[in-house]
């Protein structure tokens, strides 16, 4: 009974990991696309980093 369990959790461990891999092939091919066509990623260039300590920046925490 017990390895029953135990098998399945191995199971839906193995789906996780392989599904994560996909999502992140598909984000880095996706990336890669955007650069490739000119388009810069990444943050908005001016704003200024959010400092949550200090509390200021692009947002003020609410």
């Amino acid at each position: 009974m017990y390895i029953n369990i135990a098998i399945c959790y191995v199971v839906f461990g193995l789906v996780a990991e392989f599904e994560r891999n996909l999502i992140s092939a598909r984000t880095k091919d996706a990336l890669a696309r955007v650069k490739a066509g000119g388009k810069k990623t990444g943050p908005p260039e001016g704003e200024p980093e959010f400092d949550a300590e200090a509390g200021d920046g692009w947002r003020e925490a609410a």
